[in-house]
Protein backbone atom coordinates (compact mmCIF):
# COMPACT_ATOMS: atom_id res chain seq x y z
CA UNK A 1 0.00 0.00 0.00
CA UNK A 2 2.97 2.27 -0.19
CA UNK A 3 1.99 3.56 -3.89
CA UNK A 4 -1.80 4.58 -2.20
CA UNK A 5 0.18 6.31 0.81
CA UNK A 6 2.07 8.22 -1.70
CA UNK A 7 -0.51 9.61 -3.53
CA UNK A 8 -2.91 10.32 -0.91
CA UNK A 9 0.38 12.74 0.74
CA UNK A 10 0.08 14.34 -3.22
CA UNK A 11 -1.79 17.52 -3.85
CA UNK A 12 -4.57 17.38 -6.90
CA UNK A 13 -1.54 18.83 -9.47
CA UNK A 14 0.82 16.13 -8.49
CA UNK A 15 -1.48 13.31 -9.60
CA UNK A 16 -1.14 13.45 -13.28
CA UNK A 17 3.01 13.44 -13.29
CA UNK A 18 3.20 11.03 -10.71
CA UNK A 19 1.20 8.66 -12.63
CA UNK A 20 2.62 9.60 -16.02
CA UNK A 21 6.39 9.13 -14.20
CA UNK A 22 4.79 5.49 -12.79
CA UNK A 23 3.24 4.21 -15.65
CA UNK A 24 6.59 4.84 -17.60
CA UNK A 25 8.38 3.18 -15.00
CA UNK A 26 6.30 -0.20 -15.78
CA UNK A 27 5.93 -0.03 -19.58
CA UNK A 28 9.75 0.26 -19.07
CA UNK A 29 10.57 -2.54 -16.48
CA UNK A 30 7.91 -4.88 -19.48
CA UNK A 31 9.09 -4.15 -22.22
CA UNK A 32 11.46 -7.31 -22.73
CA UNK A 33 8.21 -9.21 -22.23
CA UNK A 34 7.35 -8.58 -26.10
CA UNK A 35 8.24 -11.68 -28.10
CA UNK A 36 8.61 -13.54 -24.96
CA UNK A 37 6.61 -16.33 -22.99
CA UNK A 38 5.50 -15.10 -19.52
CA UNK A 39 4.53 -16.29 -16.63
CA UNK A 40 5.22 -19.83 -15.45
CA UNK A 41 6.98 -22.12 -17.74
CA UNK A 42 4.84 -25.03 -17.74
CA UNK A 43 5.42 -27.43 -19.87
CA UNK A 44 2.06 -29.21 -19.47
CA UNK A 45 -0.10 -26.40 -21.26
CA UNK A 46 0.75 -25.46 -24.70
CA UNK A 47 -0.95 -22.49 -24.73
CA UNK A 48 0.21 -19.45 -23.08
CA UNK A 49 -1.36 -15.94 -22.37
CA UNK A 50 1.60 -14.62 -24.11
CA UNK A 51 3.56 -11.78 -26.57
CA UNK A 52 4.13 -13.07 -29.86
CA UNK A 53 7.03 -10.81 -31.88
CA UNK A 54 3.90 -8.67 -32.83
CA UNK A 55 2.95 -7.86 -29.60
CA UNK A 56 -0.28 -9.30 -29.56
CA UNK A 57 -1.72 -10.97 -26.34
CA UNK A 58 -3.60 -13.53 -26.60
CA UNK A 59 -6.53 -13.72 -24.13
CA UNK A 60 -8.54 -16.10 -25.36
CA UNK A 61 -6.34 -19.07 -25.16
CA UNK A 62 -6.92 -20.99 -21.94
CA UNK A 63 -3.41 -19.56 -19.68
CA UNK A 64 -2.28 -17.31 -17.25
CA UNK A 65 -0.34 -14.00 -17.32
CA UNK A 66 1.34 -12.16 -14.80
CA UNK A 67 2.20 -8.49 -14.06
CA UNK A 68 1.82 -5.19 -15.99
CA UNK A 69 0.37 -5.33 -19.77
CA UNK A 70 1.54 -2.97 -21.57
CA UNK A 71 0.80 -0.66 -24.35
CA UNK A 72 0.48 -1.70 -27.99
CA UNK A 73 -0.95 -5.32 -26.77
CA UNK A 74 -3.79 -6.82 -28.87
CA UNK A 75 -6.58 -8.07 -27.23
CA UNK A 76 -8.82 -11.03 -28.73
CA UNK A 77 -12.27 -11.52 -26.94
CA UNK A 78 -14.02 -13.41 -29.18
CA UNK A 79 -14.56 -15.65 -32.57
CA UNK A 80 -16.66 -15.97 -35.28
CA UNK A 81 -18.06 -19.21 -36.35
CA UNK A 82 -18.12 -19.66 -40.53
CA UNK A 83 -20.24 -22.96 -40.11
CA UNK A 84 -17.05 -24.98 -40.09
CA UNK A 85 -14.22 -23.49 -38.05
CA UNK A 86 -13.65 -20.71 -35.37
CA UNK A 87 -12.01 -17.60 -37.50
CA UNK A 88 -10.37 -15.06 -35.17
CA UNK A 89 -12.28 -12.32 -37.43
CA UNK A 90 -12.24 -8.58 -36.06
CA UNK A 91 -13.26 -9.06 -31.93
CA UNK A 92 -10.04 -7.72 -30.93
CA UNK A 93 -8.96 -4.40 -29.72
CA UNK A 94 -5.12 -2.77 -28.50
CA UNK A 95 -4.61 -1.42 -25.25
CA UNK A 96 -3.33 1.58 -26.28
CA UNK A 97 -4.21 4.29 -23.46
CA UNK A 98 -4.00 3.84 -19.75
CA UNK A 99 -5.63 7.17 -18.80
CA UNK A 100 -7.78 4.94 -16.23
CA UNK A 101 -5.04 4.62 -14.59
CA UNK A 102 -5.16 8.23 -13.98
CA UNK A 103 -8.70 8.46 -13.44
CA UNK A 104 -8.68 5.86 -11.11
CA UNK A 105 -6.22 7.54 -8.97
CA UNK A 106 -8.03 10.68 -8.95
CA UNK A 107 -10.97 8.69 -8.09
CA UNK A 108 -9.17 7.10 -4.99
CA UNK A 109 -7.08 9.90 -4.02
CA UNK A 110 -8.78 11.60 -1.10
CA UNK A 111 -11.07 8.53 0.20
CA UNK A 112 -9.80 6.54 3.28
CA UNK A 113 -8.65 3.17 2.45
CA UNK A 114 -6.62 1.40 4.99
CA UNK A 115 -6.99 -1.92 3.66
CA UNK A 116 -6.43 -4.01 0.44
CA UNK A 117 -10.11 -5.62 0.04
CA UNK A 118 -11.41 -1.70 0.41
CA UNK A 119 -8.95 -1.16 -2.84
CA UNK A 120 -10.89 -4.13 -4.29
CA UNK A 121 -13.90 -2.99 -3.56
CA UNK A 122 -13.27 0.11 -4.99
CA UNK A 123 -11.20 -1.04 -8.16
CA UNK A 124 -15.15 -3.01 -8.55
CA UNK A 125 -17.02 0.61 -8.15
CA UNK A 126 -14.75 2.40 -10.35
CA UNK A 127 -14.90 -0.20 -12.93
CA UNK A 128 -18.80 -0.07 -13.07
CA UNK A 129 -18.45 3.70 -13.45
CA UNK A 130 -15.84 3.89 -16.39
CA UNK A 131 -18.00 1.22 -18.18
CA UNK A 132 -21.27 2.59 -16.99
CA UNK A 133 -21.89 -1.02 -16.69
CA UNK A 134 -25.73 -1.23 -15.11
CA UNK A 135 -27.05 -4.47 -13.11
CA UNK A 136 -30.42 -3.45 -15.04
CA UNK A 137 -28.96 -3.40 -18.47
CA UNK A 138 -28.55 -6.51 -20.51
CA UNK A 139 -25.34 -6.48 -22.65
CA UNK A 140 -26.41 -7.07 -26.72
CA UNK A 141 -23.38 -9.19 -27.78
CA UNK A 142 -24.90 -8.47 -31.21
CA UNK A 143 -23.89 -4.71 -30.67
CA UNK A 144 -20.78 -5.51 -28.79
CA UNK A 145 -19.69 -7.93 -31.70
CA UNK A 146 -20.98 -5.19 -34.34
CA UNK A 147 -18.03 -2.64 -32.37
CA UNK A 148 -15.29 -4.73 -33.56
CA UNK A 149 -16.49 -7.83 -36.28
CA UNK A 150 -15.01 -7.89 -40.16
CA UNK A 151 -17.60 -7.47 -42.34
CA UNK A 152 -17.61 -10.53 -45.06
CA UNK A 153 -17.11 -9.15 -48.65
CA UNK A 154 -17.06 -13.16 -49.60
CA UNK A 155 -16.67 -15.95 -48.63
CA UNK A 156 -12.55 -15.73 -47.66
CA UNK A 157 -12.14 -11.86 -47.59
CA UNK A 158 -13.72 -9.49 -45.25
CA UNK A 159 -13.09 -5.57 -44.07
CA UNK A 160 -13.55 -3.41 -41.52
CA UNK A 161 -15.97 -1.16 -40.72
CA UNK A 162 -14.12 0.84 -38.32
CA UNK A 163 -10.37 2.80 -38.12
CA UNK A 164 -9.62 1.89 -34.90
CA UNK A 165 -9.53 -0.82 -32.27
CA UNK A 166 -8.64 0.80 -28.64
CA UNK A 167 -9.71 -0.14 -25.65
CA UNK A 168 -10.99 3.49 -25.27
CA UNK A 169 -13.76 2.07 -27.29
CA UNK A 170 -15.78 0.34 -24.10
CA UNK A 171 -15.33 3.25 -21.79
CA UNK A 172 -19.34 4.53 -21.05
CA UNK A 173 -20.95 1.95 -23.49
CA UNK A 174 -22.36 -0.37 -21.22
CA UNK A 175 -20.96 -3.23 -22.91
CA UNK A 176 -17.38 -4.49 -21.07
CA UNK A 177 -17.32 -8.08 -20.08
CA UNK A 178 -14.80 -10.00 -18.07
CA UNK A 179 -11.64 -9.65 -20.27
CA UNK A 180 -11.98 -5.98 -19.81
CA UNK A 181 -12.75 -5.89 -16.10
CA UNK A 182 -10.25 -8.19 -15.52
CA UNK A 183 -7.45 -6.24 -18.26
CA UNK A 184 -7.89 -2.85 -16.59
CA UNK A 185 -7.93 -4.35 -12.99
CA UNK A 186 -4.94 -6.54 -13.52
CA UNK A 187 -3.03 -3.05 -14.81
CA UNK A 188 -4.27 -0.69 -11.82
CA UNK A 189 -3.36 -3.87 -9.35
CA UNK A 190 0.22 -3.75 -10.85
CA UNK A 191 0.35 0.06 -10.73
CA UNK A 192 -0.32 0.07 -6.66
CA UNK A 193 2.55 -2.84 -6.26
CA UNK A 194 0.25 -5.97 -6.06
CA UNK A 195 1.14 -8.74 -7.61
CA UNK A 196 -1.77 -10.62 -9.81
CA UNK A 197 -2.19 -12.71 -12.59
CA UNK A 198 -4.85 -12.54 -15.30
CA UNK A 199 -6.33 -15.95 -15.86
CA UNK A 200 -8.39 -16.90 -19.16
CA UNK A 201 -10.37 -19.91 -18.14
CA UNK A 202 -13.98 -21.01 -16.91
CA UNK A 203 -16.47 -20.75 -14.39
CA UNK A 204 -19.13 -22.86 -13.51
CA UNK A 205 -21.85 -21.08 -11.19
CA UNK A 206 -24.69 -23.33 -11.79
CA UNK A 207 -23.06 -26.88 -12.01
CA UNK A 208 -24.10 -27.45 -15.74
CA UNK A 209 -20.31 -26.79 -16.21
CA UNK A 210 -17.98 -23.98 -17.25
CA UNK A 211 -18.07 -20.93 -19.97
CA UNK A 212 -15.23 -19.05 -20.48
CA UNK A 213 -14.45 -16.28 -18.32
CA UNK A 214 -11.26 -13.77 -17.53
CA UNK A 215 -10.60 -13.24 -13.32
CA UNK A 216 -8.08 -12.29 -11.77
CA UNK A 217 -5.53 -14.29 -9.01
CA UNK A 218 -3.43 -12.00 -6.66
CA UNK A 219 -1.30 -12.20 -3.43
CA UNK A 220 -0.54 -9.56 -1.24
CA UNK A 221 0.26 -8.94 2.43
CA UNK A 222 -2.53 -8.36 4.98
CA UNK A 223 -1.98 -4.97 6.96
CA UNK A 224 -3.58 -5.97 10.18
CA UNK A 225 -1.92 -9.60 10.54
CA UNK A 226 1.62 -9.41 8.02
CA UNK A 227 0.62 -12.47 6.82
CA UNK A 228 0.26 -13.43 2.61
CA UNK A 229 -2.97 -13.87 1.32
CA UNK A 230 -3.73 -15.77 -2.11
CA UNK A 231 -6.92 -14.73 -3.72
CA UNK A 232 -8.73 -15.48 -7.07
CA UNK A 233 -11.03 -11.99 -7.73
CA UNK A 234 -13.83 -11.85 -10.15
CA UNK A 235 -13.96 -7.90 -10.94
CA UNK A 236 -16.95 -9.24 -12.89
CA UNK A 237 -18.74 -11.38 -10.10
CA UNK A 238 -20.48 -9.76 -7.27
CA UNK A 239 -20.62 -10.32 -3.48
CA UNK A 240 -24.19 -8.70 -2.27
CA UNK A 241 -24.37 -7.29 0.25
CA UNK A 242 -27.99 -6.76 1.73
CA UNK A 243 -29.99 -5.20 4.69
CA UNK A 244 -32.29 -6.73 6.91
CA UNK A 245 -34.61 -6.75 4.09
CA UNK A 246 -32.31 -8.84 2.21
CA UNK A 247 -32.21 -5.29 -0.22
CA UNK A 248 -28.85 -5.35 -2.38
CA UNK A 249 -27.00 -1.82 -0.09
CA UNK A 250 -23.15 -2.82 -1.70
CA UNK A 251 -21.61 -4.90 -3.95
CA UNK A 252 -18.18 -6.56 -3.78
CA UNK A 253 -15.87 -8.31 -5.89
CA UNK A 254 -16.37 -12.08 -5.74
CA UNK A 255 -13.18 -13.36 -3.42
CA UNK A 256 -12.05 -17.01 -2.61
CA UNK A 257 -8.52 -17.50 -0.78
CA UNK A 258 -5.91 -19.78 -2.07
CA UNK A 259 -4.01 -21.04 0.00
CA UNK A 260 -0.68 -21.39 -2.08
CA UNK A 261 0.03 -19.30 -5.70
CA UNK A 262 3.22 -21.14 -5.99
CA UNK A 263 5.10 -22.94 -9.10
CA UNK A 264 3.53 -26.46 -8.42
CA UNK A 265 0.06 -24.58 -8.05
CA UNK A 266 0.15 -22.84 -10.81
CA UNK A 267 1.17 -26.40 -12.97
CA UNK A 268 -1.48 -28.20 -11.66
CA UNK A 269 -4.24 -24.80 -12.56
CA UNK A 270 -3.09 -24.38 -15.94
CA UNK A 271 -3.29 -28.46 -16.77
CA UNK A 272 -6.81 -28.44 -15.14
CA UNK A 273 -5.66 -30.70 -12.36
CA UNK A 274 -6.55 -28.32 -9.51
CA UNK A 275 -9.90 -25.94 -9.61
CA UNK A 276 -10.46 -22.98 -7.52
CA UNK A 277 -13.95 -23.28 -5.64
CA UNK A 278 -16.09 -22.35 -2.92
CA UNK A 279 -20.07 -21.99 -1.70
CA UNK A 280 -21.87 -19.12 -3.02
CA UNK A 281 -22.34 -16.58 -0.51
CA UNK A 282 -23.65 -12.81 0.55
CA UNK A 283 -22.97 -10.79 3.51
CA UNK A 284 -26.42 -9.71 5.66
CA UNK A 285 -25.39 -6.25 7.34
CA UNK A 286 -27.24 -5.84 11.06
CA UNK A 287 -26.43 -2.87 12.57
CA UNK A 288 -22.32 -3.42 13.43
CA UNK A 289 -22.79 -7.44 12.55
CA UNK A 290 -22.35 -8.71 9.18
CA UNK A 291 -23.30 -12.53 9.18
CA UNK A 292 -21.90 -14.79 6.16
CA UNK A 293 -25.00 -16.09 4.42
CA UNK A 294 -24.06 -19.59 2.46
CA UNK A 295 -25.61 -21.45 -0.49
CA UNK A 296 -25.84 -24.73 -1.01
CA UNK A 297 -23.99 -24.14 -4.64
CA UNK A 298 -20.62 -23.81 -5.40
CA UNK A 299 -18.67 -21.68 -7.81
CA UNK A 300 -16.01 -23.36 -9.23
CA UNK A 301 -13.33 -21.63 -11.48
CA UNK A 302 -10.78 -23.31 -13.27
CA UNK A 303 -8.65 -23.33 -16.69
CA UNK A 304 -8.84 -26.21 -19.16
CA UNK A 305 -11.58 -29.17 -19.09
CA UNK A 306 -12.46 -31.74 -21.73
CA UNK A 307 -15.00 -29.88 -23.64
CA UNK A 308 -12.36 -26.74 -24.08
CA UNK A 309 -12.68 -25.81 -27.81
CA UNK A 310 -9.50 -26.87 -29.60
CA UNK A 311 -10.70 -25.35 -32.80
CA UNK A 312 -10.61 -21.87 -30.83
CA UNK A 313 -6.73 -22.47 -30.04
CA UNK A 314 -5.79 -23.36 -33.54
CA UNK A 315 -8.02 -19.63 -34.99
CA UNK A 316 -5.30 -17.99 -33.07
CA UNK A 317 -2.74 -19.45 -34.98
CA UNK A 318 -4.28 -18.29 -38.33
Amino acid sequence: MEVLREIQSLSDSEVEEYCHKRIQLLEEYYKDCRGQSLGYQADCNPSFLYLRESDYLILETKCLYNGYIPLGTKIIFGFIWNGSDYINAGLYYYLDDTSYITDFVKFIKDQEIDTENELFDCILCFLKLYFAQSEFKKIDFVDREKMFKLISKTKTSYYEPIKEHSNKMFKGQGNALCTENSVLAQNILSFFNIDSYIAIGLVDTDGKGGSEHAFNLITYTDLETGKKINSLIDFSTYINIMDINHNTIAQQPYKIKVKDLDEDFIHKFLSGKSIIEEYKYAFLELDEISLRLQEDSKIKYYIVDDNTDKNKVKALEK
